[in-house]
């Protein structure tokens, strides 16, 4: 097709206003909005991969309002988690919200290993997440 031809074709000043009312109303109803996931209420709600980290916890104890519960199962997710846990995680909560949850927690009950994880996956600095004496293997070595 000629480009003068797709460009008559695309210019909105042709069309009708009655033909673009049904445009309009046709893509609205092929496309319905959706609505985001509801949060959770308590980690009993996350998906199975979720609470197989969390098999320390009652996971219906581990509310989801309370920003140290919440904290814990981020901690969880994103140190320990598979691909499907942290695609739930985002869906649940924005990088941003996590960036300030755990900036907020500074790193609380983790290992050095697990604080650089969080760093890196998080892009936070070693002010916003202290760095933590730890006394097993130095960065790049292994077992």
């Amino acid at each position: 097709m000629a480009v003068a031809a797709v460009s008559r074709m695309l210019a909105p000043d042709d069309v009708s206003p009655r033909r673009r009312r049904s445009r309009a109303r046709s893509s609205a109803s092929a496309n319905p909005p959706t609505t985001p996931p509801a949060p959770p209420v308590t980690a009993a709600d996350a998906p199975e991969p979720v609470r197989k980290l969390l098999k320390s916890y009652e996971p219906k104890a581990l509310r989801w309002s309370i920003p140290g519960h919440r904290y814990e199962i981020v901690v969880a997710v994103l140190t320990r988690g598979n691909d499907q846990a942290k695609q739930w995680l985002w869906s649940a909560l924005s990088r941003d919200q996590a960036r300030k949850l755990v900036r907020k927690f500074r790193g609380a009950g983790c290992a050095e290993p697990a604080r650089v994880l969080l760093r890196r996956q998080l892009k936070l600095s070693k002010i916003d997440v202290p760095t933590r004496p730890y006394l097993g293997f130095a960065e790049g070595e292994c077992k």
